[in-house]
Order: C-alpha cells, then structure tokens, then sequence
C-alpha cells in the first residue's frame, strides 16, 4: 500500500503559497463576474465548498497561532503581547483577537490533543470545536479538585462531544457539553443557574433622540423573551403586515396554504435562505416594543389611582392644528424627549387629549379670583413645575388677559456652589 510521504517545513511553506495563489485566482474570478454564467444548482456546492477550504485554513491557523504564542517570538519584534500582534496583523478587533487567541491556546492543551486533530483532519469544524473545548474547560473549572472527574472530562466526554461534533452542528454540540456539566457536577450547574438568574439585568441608556437598550438574560428568560418575539414577528408575516398577500389557487380561487405557507418562508427569509441578521434584530426591536403596548393596552399592569398606565405626549395647541413643531414624549426616570410633528400625529391617531388644568396664578387661598386674569390653562406635567419645580408665571405689562402671550414663566434662579 502507498503511503504519502510526510511533509516538511518547506512543503507546508509552499503548500502555503500555493493556497494563497488558488485563493486569490478564485477571488479574482467572482470579481470578474463568473457567478454570472454559474448554473443556480452549482452555487450550494460552491459555497459550501468554500466555506469548508476557510474552516480547514482556520484550523491550521488556530494550531500555528497557539505554537507562535508559546514560543515568545513576537516579543523579540517589539510586540507586547500576541493579541497586539493579531491586531496590527489581521486588522482584527480586540475582542476578536481575544477569542482566536484564548481557542488556540485552549487547543495547544494535551488534554484537548485529540479536539485539536480531529479539527486539523477535517472530521469536525470550528464552530463545533469552538463549543466543544468551551464546555470540556467549564467543566474542567469545576472538577480541579477531583483528579478522576477531570481525567474522565478530557477522556470519555471529550471523545463523547467529538462524536458528536462530526454529525451534529454547534448547537448540538453546546447543549450536549451542558448536559455534560450538569450530570459531572450538578451542584455546580445549579450554582450557575441561580448566578445567571441574579446576573440578569437591562439598561436603557439615551443616547441623543434615541436609547441604547443593553442588557443580561439566563437562558430560561432568553427563551421567553424569545419566544415571544418570534410569535409576534410570526403574526405580522402571517396576517400580511409583512409578508405577502395570500396565494390563491388558480383553479378554485381558495387561498393555497401551502404555496402562501412557502411565501411567507421566503419573505422572511429575505431570498438568502434564513433570515437576515439585520433585519431579524430591527424586527425583534418593534416586537419588543409591540409587547410592551399589548401589555399596557390590555390593562393588565394595573391602574394608579384609578388610570391606566399609558404615555405622556405634551404638545401646542396652535402647532398641533398647524402641524408644524415639536412635541415632548415623557419617558419614565429621565429627560423628556422631543419628537417630531410626524410622531405627534401618529400618537394622535388613538390617544386620548387630556384637558388642561386651570391655575390660580395668586393662589385662592391667598385671595387670588377665579377670573381670566389670574387663570392660566397648564398640562399636568407644567402644572407640577409651578407648584414645586418653583417657576413663575407673571403678566405681561400692557397685554389682554385673554391674549394668548398674556402670561410669561421665569424659571427658577440656577443653584451655585457656596
């Protein structure tokens, strides 16, 4: 039997080149347009294809990356650490230079030798090994002080997730390494639980007219959230808020479910074959907020004094009737925000108007009369600003009470540091 000699340096240098060449021809080409004449049925192939030459390069990077890190030869050319040196390298962000990093690392590992030479075979792919060694090192966390639970972790585990991994995409791979933890060490998959479940918490941050929303979930509060979405997502496609019209059979006239059904699919899926992450994200952002309304709308967060919760929109008479200007949109523990004429006539369309409360500019315990001059109309929110925000409201000299410039505020004098 013939057996392939084995490669040397030099062999793996010009293999190197070679595949740089054959890299850059194939670039060159679909530059050039040759997808153009390339057959539809001929494109899944190609792709994946080429997606599998990537992960094996990747997987030989990953190996030569973690031997260039331990050897220490970046420091004798000026770089202070390996992670520096993949950033001015590969133009790559810290964080993605964090990661490549701490999995070539994770892979030099003897303990992960055989991870790593399956990956290097092309028997597993990188996103598999990705969550492989992730879970083989959490659980490793959790056994160091067991010599046999941590030999049993990089043994029979290991080579369970490689089999997996060789079959299954990194989803199975993920889910199998926490079953994994949670069977090797379950006080400690309970211990991680109650952390995630205290850990949750969300921050909406106003950055200018807009708010930045970041936040933590565990995983049981991820797949509420989630699930909720993706069924209000679901509803609109469906109901034709954005998907298609439905399909109707030519010969009946009754909707085809299966080809609307199928319709539906493809709108959601942009034309690419799942949906596009952007697209998905802006759409999860508008049912995030849909479930919020349905939430306050159905009356089920209760009443404060007999009212419903529900939003403040404060806005000008005059410019309202003329559409022009601006309103303010109170928004719950901070600054009001400024919206447009378009968002105001929006609102309009199902808000209620709320009557403004009549002011005793002269209180009338102070002897001030119920009459036009001493009366002035205020919203709830500038009516609380009077009586303890201590603005002023003062007549103008000359001007009729019943003018609409008859009064003028003076906001209260600004607080100095003694």
């Amino acid at each position: 039997m013939l057996q392939t000699p084995a490669a040397g340096p030099q062999d793996v240098h010009a293999a190197l080149a070679q595949m740089r060449a054959d890299a850059a021809l194939v670039n060159g080409a679909i530059a050039d347009g040759v997808l153009i004449d390339t057959a539809d049925e001929a494109l899944p192939e190609l792709t994946a294809g080429l997606l599998a030459v990537s992960d094996a390069a990747q997987a030989a990077a990953t190996a030569v990356l973690g031997r260039t890190h331990d050897c220490g030869v970046l420091r004798g050319r000026g770089f202070v650490s390996t992670k520096a040196w993949l950033k001015a390298t590969t133009r790559c962000g810290d964080r993605d230079a964090a990661r490549l990093l701490a999995r070539s690392r994770d892979l030099q590992r003897p303990e992960l030798a055989a991870t790593r030479s399956a990956w290097l075979a092309g028997r597993v792919v990188g996103a598999g090994v990705r969550e492989l060694a992730l879970g083989l090192v959490a659980c490793e966390k959790k056994t160091r002080t067991d010599p046999e639970l941590t030999a049993l972790v990089f043994g029979e585990c290991q080579q369970v997730l490689l089999d997996i991994a060789q079959s299954e995409n990194a989803d199975h791979v993920r889910a199998a390494a926490a079953r994994i933890l949670a069977t090797v060490f379950p006080d400690g998959a309970s211990a991680d639980e109650q952390e995630a479940y205290h850990a949750q918490h969300l921050r909406l941050t106003r950055v200018g007219n807009e708010t930045d929303v970041r936040g933590m979930l565990s995983a049981e509060s991820d797949a509420l959230l989630s699930t909720a979405l993706d069924r209000i997502v679901d509803r609109w496609y469906r109901d034709g808020t954005l998907g298609p019209q439905p399909v109707l059979d030519s010969v009946t006239g009754e909707i085809d479910q299966q080809a609307t059904d199928a319709a539906i699919e493809a709108a959601r899926a942009g034309g690419t074959g799942g949906v596009q992450r952007g697209k998905a994200d802006h759409l999860r952002a508008l049912a995030l907020v849909e479930l919020a309304r349905q939430f306050l709308d159905d009356g089920k967060a209760g009443t404060s004094h007999g009212v419903r919760p529900h939003l403040v929109l404060t806005v000008e008479l005059a410019d309202l009737l003329a559409g022009r200007g601006t309103g303010t949109l109170d928004v719950p523990g901070g600054e009001p925000a400024v919206v447009p004429v378009s968002t105001i006539a929006r609102l309009g369309c199902y808000a209620d108007v709320s009557r403004c409360h009549p002011h005793h500019v002269l209180e009338w315990w102070l002897g001030g009369e119920t009459n036009p001059d001493n009366l002035i109309l205020l919203c709830a929110r500038h009516h609380r600003m009077v009586h303890d925000g201590q603005w002023k409201i003062v007549a103008r000299p000359g001007v009729s009470p019943l003018a609409a410039d008859y009064w003028q505020f003076i906001a209260p004098p600004r607080r100095t540091r003694p």
